[in-house]
């Protein structure tokens, strides 16, 4: 075992091919506060934004508010551009989930423990620029 727990609540869109896409994401968000709300909230003492993102990238309404948000208090605390700060948190992210599901798909192929796993760059330009092809 790796040591690594990760939870994907993937729920298939067959049935819902007539519904619009804003009525779906409304939808999951809805089950998601339903299912860990309470326990953010009175147990760990914290709040709930949940994420809800579709495999071609497009992001429910409280996730947009919450990038939103995250990348303006990231642009005024540093000085940069709201355009810069927004491109690289979703290619970090978009990364992050790719590096996810491949270790949830085929696990680890070693035992060796990643040190810079906690590393996060904040340069915001030179990781902009890299990202961009």
């Amino acid at each position: 075992s790796s040591g690594i727990n990760a939870e994907w609540p993937l729920r298939p869109g067959a049935s819902a091919i007539k519904t619009p896409i804003s009525k779906i994401f409304d939808n999951h968000e809805r089950e998601k506060k339903r299912e860990y709300n309470w326990r953010i909230m009175n147990v760990d003492n914290g709040t709930f934004t949940p994420l809800v993102y579709t495999i071609s990238g497009n992001v429910g309404l409280e996730c947009g508010k919450f990038y939103n948000h995250l990348c303006t208090k990231i642009a005024n605390k540093n000085n940069e551009k709201y355009s810069d700060v927004i491109s690289w948190v979703r290619c970090k992210v978009s990364f992050m989930c790719l590096k996810n599901a491949l270790m949830c798909l085929r696990g680890t192929r070693s035992v060796k423990k990643d040190n810079n796993i906690g590393y996060v760059s904040d340069d915001f330009k030179y990781d902009v620029m890299q990202c961009r092809f």
